[in-house]
Formats: structure tokens, sequence, C-alpha cells
């Protein structure tokens, strides 16, 4: 069934504005769990960093030592950083899903879960990001197999038609994956398992719906989080707006990164809760949005918000 694009989009605007306080109930203290291990790592390993990067703007051509050093700190930092992300993103998932779908009616203050969804849902990330992995190395055997094969009679003919295979094998990556990905949270909590052969299933003749729904959904939010943030970032930096110039020296390009990180210190926490607030209400919305489609798609009820008393 297709998703009733107008009807999904109303609902979870008016789902999201009017479960403003529960929904940043829901996400506050997990993604301050998160904002707090990105700024320890920040704390840790920002200096270190730093002082790798200047030790490579320093050259004209930096040494190989070092630029492993600092791409080393920076993946070993995501490394430690990315199972905790994915752990409490899918708690937040969980929650947001719980209260969009009728399953907890009452005000939500604060939530922390490590129950049965967030793990089926947690695996169900994992499951889907193995499978698309395997989908891409699949892809790319095939169009070495078929280069390999035509070459034989063209090389011309091979290149053209490996680069017409890369094109296809790109949009249907694309396509199967946002198929696939947007109705995994409302299967994992409205169904109890981890539905990736389903939400495909439900996922057909939808793919522009979804694009358009995801896009409603988070640009007009990103927008004005960075029209927020940016006069705030810019405020710590002396007012005006900083920019690197064309073809920078090491010392410009020191100068300048040392000032950034500077101003991000002392605007840390304001740009902190701006992004609390931003993450809680995207959160509230795409997840408005996913049961609202599932709801629709399956028979199940429109989500509508609370009446108010008399």
């Amino acid at each position: 069934m297709k998703i009733p694009f107008e009807r999904t989009i109303s609902g979870a605007y008016r789902f999201a504005f009017a479960n403003i306080l529960s929904l940043l109930g829901i996400a506050w203290l997990p993604y301050f769990l998160m904002a707090a291990l990105i700024g320890g790592g920040i704390y840790l390993y920002g200096p270190q960093v730093v002082a790798a990067f200047n030790v490579m703007a320093a050259q004209p051509k930096p040494a190989p030592q070092d630029a492993l050093r600092f791409f080393g700190l920076i993946v070993g930092a995501e490394l430690l950083i990315l199972p905790v992300f994915l752990i409490l993103t899918a708690m937040v998932n969980v929650g947001v899903m719980r209260k969009a779908l009728g399953q907890h009616p009452g005000p939500v203050f604060v939530f922390f879960s490590l129950g049965s969804q967030v793990w089926r849902l947690v695996g169900s990330y994992l499951i889907f990001t193995l499978i698309f992995a395997g989908l891409l190395m699949l892809l790319v055997a095939l169009g070495m197999g078929l280069y390999f094969a035509l070459a034989q009679a063209s090389q011309g003919g091979a290149i053209a038609a490996s680069i017409l295979f890369g094109i296809f094998g790109y949009f249907f990556v694309i396509y199967a994956a946002v198929r696939t990905y947007f109705f995994i949270p409302a299967i994992v909590v409205a169904e109890n398992h981890i539905g990736i052969r389903r939400s495909w299933h439900l996922g057909a003749g939808n793919f522009w719906r979804i694009i358009g729904i995801v896009l409603i959904m988070t640009i007009p939010l990103s927008m004005a989080a960075q029209t927020i943030m940016q006069p705030v970032l810019q405020f710590y930096m002396g007012g005006a707006v900083q920019t690197l110039p064309p073809h920078a020296s090491p010392e410009e390009m020191k100068q300048f990164f040392s000032m950034i990180w500077t101003a991000i210190k002392h605007a840390g926490p304001w740009l902190l809760v701006i992004q609390l607030v931003q993450m809680g209400l995207s959160s509230g919305l795409m997840g408005g949005a996913i049961a609202q489609a599932y709801n629709l798609v399956t028979g199940g009820p429109e989500i509508v918000p609370p009446k108010a008393s008399a």
C-alpha cells in the first residue's frame, strides 16, 4: 500500500508538537549521555588531535607517520563512541515509537531502557548494515567480472558497460536501503521482531514518498537550529564571520583551527542545549512520521493529538 503522504506529514507534526515535553523527556537523558561521551572524548583526545594536526600543517608535505597518527586518533575515538552511540540512538527511537504507537499514553519525563526492544532494534541496524555491506561487495565483484569478461572483446565497451553497471548499482543500493530502513523501528516496537523483510515489503512503491517525508521532517528543523547556533558560535569568535582564506599557509590554518577550537569550548554548553532540543524534536518528528505511515499502510489507527481537558 502507498503511504498517504499528506496525512503522514500532518500526523507527524501534530504528534511532535502535541507531545513536545514528552519527546524531550524521552530524548534528554540518552542524548545527554551521548553528548557527555563525545565531550569527554574531545576533552581527552582533542588536544592530541589538534597537536597532531599542527604537526602535519607545519610541513609542506606531511610525513606518513604524522598523517597516520592524526587519522588513527580520529578513527580510534570513533570506534570507541560508535557502539554506545548506536545503543543510545536505538533507545531514543524505541521510546519515541512507543509513545507514537500509543504504548506509553502518559507523559514521559525521563526514559532509559535496555530492554528487548532496544536490543532488537540494535540487532536490526547491525543486520541491515551487514546486508548492505554484502550487497556492495557483491555489486563490486559483479562489476569487476563484467569488465574483465567484456575487456577480451572491446576495452572501450568494457569501460562503458562497467560505468553503466556502476551507476545502476549505486542507485539500486540507495533505493533498497531507503525502502528497507524506513519502517524498521515501527516493526520492532509494534510487532516485537527484527523486521528487515517486513520493512522491505511495507516500503514497496514508497521510495519517493519516504524521501519526501524524511526531507520535510529534517530540513526545516536543521535550518532553524543552524540559524540559532551560528550567531552563538560567531559571538564567541569575536562577532565576525571567520573563514579560512584560499591557499592558506600552515600558520594561518593553525590559527584558524585554534580559534574554532577555543570558540567551541566556550560556546559548548549553549550549543549542547540547542543540539539536545533539535535532536529530541527531530527524533519525535521522524518517529511520528514512521509510526503514522506504519499505521496507515497496515490499517492501524491514525495518530491524533491528545484532547485538551475541559
